[in-house]
C-alpha cells in the first residue's frame, strides 16, 4: 500500500510539472511573449496576420503550439484566438512572427 501511494504521489507531481507556473499554461509555453493579441486576420497565400492592429509577417511553416499540442499547425488558428508570439525584424524593419502560441481567453499579460 505504501509504495501505491508513493507512486501516486509521484505520478501526481509530474503530471502537476507539466503546467508552467504562469496562469496554468503547458510548460512548452514561454514565461513572457513579444506580441499577445487577438489574431484579426491569417492570410496564409500572403504570409500575413494581422495581431491586434498590427500586421506581422510569418511562414507556411512557423510554429504553433496549443494547449492541448506542443506542435501544431496554422490551420489550428482561427480568427479571435488570443495568441502570443515571438517575434523578429529583417534588416527592412518587417515584422517576422517566428512561433504562436494560442492562449486562453481567461490569459493577462501580467500574469506572474
Amino acid at each position: 500500500m505504501t509504495r501505491l501511494r508513493t507512486f501516486l504521489i509521484v505520478a501526481g507531481l509530474l503530471a502537476y510539472a507539466g503546467l508552467s507556473t504562469a496562469g496554468g499554461l503547458p510548460s512548452y509555453y514561454p514565461e513572457s511573449f513579444n506580441v499577445v493579441g487577438a489574431l484579426g486576420r491569417l492570410d496564409l497565400r500572403n504570409g500575413e496576420a494581422v495581431i491586434g492592429d498590427s500586421l506581422y509577417h510569418l511562414s507556411a511553416t512557423t510554429p504553433v503550439h496549443t494547449l492541448t499540442s506542443q506542435s501544431a499547425t496554422l490551420n489550428a488558428l482561427a480568427p479571435g484566438s488570443l495568441t502570443g508570439c515571438q517575434v523578429i525584424r529583417d534588416a527592412k524593419g518587417r515584422r517576422f512572427i517566428t512561433e504562436i502560441w494560442v492562449l486562453p481567453d481567461s490569459y493577462s499579460n501580467n500574469q506572474e
